[in-house]
This record gives C-alpha cells, structure tokens and sequence, in this order.
C-alpha cells in the first residue's frame, strides 16, 4: 500500500470517529469534562437496584457500553440492560437527572459513569 493510501486510510478512520463522537455528543447534549464519573444514588425507588445485581444504561453504538458489557458477560457476572435508544423511559431517566455520559453502571449505592474496569472491580467485590 503507497504511502497516499495509507494516509487516506487513516484520516478516514479519524473523521469517521470524529463525526461518531460529534453525533452521539449532539445527540446527548454532553459536555463530558463536566461530568463527575461517580455519584451517589440518591432516589432508590427511581432507580430500583436490587441487592446483588447490576443494572447498566447503554447504547448500541457506545464502544464503551460494548466493551462493559462484554467484560459482565465474560466474567459470568448477570445484569439488567436498558438501551437509552430502544427504551424511551431509560433515555428520559437519565435526562431527568442530568446524567449526559453512557455507560451507566449502578451497583448497590453507587453509580459509576463511564467504563472504568478498575473501579467495576473495587465495586463488584462489595456484592
């Protein structure tokens, strides 16, 4: 492959991830340097995380989503997932809390933002 090609190559993988995260970034209205990348559950009854299980708020498009929910499965480690593009009431559950990040991870009384392997781990041992 010529030189031209390759760089052809690879600015079209570049604006191809720039444009998916423009997209997903418009659609959720993220500003993701604002984000805290954990918090509190405050509304139980809202959430309604049952003891011992996981519970995520995803998207397919999401390569992070993608990469949690392979690394739950792969461990054997059982969750309930709800896609903020199929499930309107998912979607409006994060917007009425001014969650603008995905993945969502609730586990007991913590929520975790983003796919952070480490921190799912610390939080899983406490199951």
């Amino acid at each position: 492959m010529t030189f031209i090609k390759k760089l052809g190559m690879y600015l079209a993988i570049a604006l191809g991830s720039y444009l998916i995260t423009y997209t997903a970034m418009h659609y959720l209205k993220t500003q993701p340097e604002k984000q805290t990348s954990e918090r509190q559950i405050t509304d139980k009854t809202y959430w309604q995380v049952e003891n011992g299980k996981v519970t995520v708020y995803t998207a397919k498009w999401c390569s992070a989503c993608n990469a949690l929910k392979a690394y739950l499965k792969a461990n054997n480690i059982p969750y309930t997932n709800f896609d903020i593009e199929d499930s309107e009431l998912a979607n409006n559950k994060l917007k009425e809390h001014d969650i603008r990040q995905i993945p969502v991870i609730l586990i007991k009384d913590k929520m975790l933002l983003g796919f952070n392997q480490l921190k799912l781990e610390a939080e899983l041992k406490n199951l």
